[in-house]
């Protein structure tokens, strides 16, 4: 008994090389080729016949689709840019860079990085309720320190000389107390005053990492929208290096080959295309 099913090409799931054929195809193509099919075979094509078309007749399918042959539709797919272009600055928002749940909970029970603004630390920052709890820790064991209370060697030594208000010895404090390497780094504005401290496991981000991460929450970056999509988040220690090293960057981002990319960038009146 055979049973036959309606069903739409894009629905369809083709297998071998079947499959690599539709690979090569639009949505769009797929559905011109199906009403061709039903006027062709109005009966309709089991599924072994309608792949062994699309595996075996390739060229008969490219001529369907107004090429000369199935070469000439990946040729075409090789040629195909991605267009990347900068936001407008005034569209810009880098909260959504910040948003991001794995910048709050990549460390587990501990945060993996924190931003300290130099003024209104206590109101501003970056997991800066996670990072005042450590200061409080960290000034416990300063004060136990200090009236003699028995503590690990290790902090104690770091005790002696140690304030809280002191980004690199937090730093130190938790590369003590998790086991893991913590580091800090400087970040600077435009304006004066601008600034701020990373602290961060070095086990969970790398430099280039926390050059973005610092470079963006001052404001000093852009962004790119890439094939339609916006949320690509440019340090401008990248952006204004231009050619390949945005080119790789972006390419990275997006999960292509920096060749596949064609880049249009904002100069405050206009878009150019990137050279």
């Amino acid at each position: 008994m055979k049973i036959w099913k309606e069903m739409p090409l894009t629905h369809f799931e083709f297998w071998a090389g079947g499959k690599d054929t539709v690979e090569d195809l639009t949505d769009s193509e797929l559905e011109q080729i199906e009403q061709i099919l039903e006027h062709i075979y109005p009966e309709g094509l089991s599924e072994g016949e309608l792949n062994d078309l699309f595996w075996f007749e390739r060229d008969l399918i490219a001529e369907w689709l107004g090429y000369e042959n199935f070469d000439e539709i990946i040729e075409r797919d090789k040629m195909k840019k991605i267009i990347a272009k900068e936001v407008n600055p005034e569209d810009v928002d880098f909260s959504f860079y910040f948003d991001d749940d794995g910048l709050k909970s990549i460390g587990g029970e501990n945060c993996a990085v924190y931003i300290v603004p130099a003024d209104e630390r206590w109101n501003a920052g970056f997991n800066m309720d996670e990072y005042k709890e450590i200061e409080l820790h960290a000034q416990a064991v300063i004060d136990d320190c200090e009236a003699g209370y028995p503590i690990d060697e290790a902090l104690k030594e770091w005790a002696e000389y140690a304030s809280v208000y002191d980004t690199e010895d937090i730093a130190e404090f938790l590369t003590i107390t998790t086991g893991e390497k913590w580091e800090v780094r400087s970040f600077f504005g435009y304006s004066r005053g601008d600034c701020c401290d990373v602290v961060y496991c070095v086990n969970h981000y790398t430099p280039e990492r926390i050059t973005e991460i610092g470079e963006l929450w001052l404001g000093c970056g852009t962004e790119f929208c890439i094939d339609g999509c916006c949320g690509y988040y440019v340090p401008n220690s990248i952006r204004w290096r231009e050619g390949e090293t945005l080119r790789k960057y972006l390419a990275d981002s997006y999960g292509c080959e920096p060749e596949e990319l064609e880049i249009y960038l904002y100069d405050g009146e206009k878009y150019e295309k990137m050279d």
